[in-house]
């Protein structure tokens, strides 16, 4: 095995960014002021096949699905990675939230995903779907 190649397996995933970055020692820190100017709050979240966390799809509201009415096993969504019918048990929600954050030069559009989102609204998506159902007037 040529020990060049044996030296970059051992380093990280490139495509992986860490939630903290190293120190750079050569330059000062900064502190940049933003503040978040908009979020879009019509598409808060996505289902999810709860073992596999695979994305669900969103039934339209202008797809006309034939036998609405009865249960036919053809319109249930089922999960080839896991063997996994929605309809058997349950999905879950993850958040993924549409946002303009500001700086002091520019605006920049930004999608927070659940890792990140968790932290801003306290709670997994599932629980803040069922609060936002339940206080639909608390925003």
């Amino acid at each position: 095995m040529n020990p060049e190649s044996s030296n970059n397996k051992s380093q990280t995933n490139p495509r992986k960014r860490p939630l903290v970055e190293e120190p750079n020692n050569d330059k000062p820190p900064i502190t940049l002021n933003s503040m978040v100017v908009a979020i879009d709050h019509n598409n808060l979240f996505y289902r999810v096949f709860s073992t596999c966390e695979k994305t669900l799809p969103e039934p339209s509201p202008n797809t006309h699905i034939p036998n609405s009415s009865s249960s036919s096993s053809s319109s249930i969504p089922f999960c080839k990675n896991c063997n996994f019918n929605s309809a058997s048990s349950g999905s879950k929600r993850l958040f993924r939230v549409l946002m303009s954050i500001a700086t002091e030069k520019r605006v920049v559009v930004v999608i927070m995903f659940d890792r990140a989102a968790r932290v801003l609204f306290g709670c997994s998506a599932d629980e803040f779907f069922d609060f936002a159902k339940t206080h639909p007037f608390t925003a």
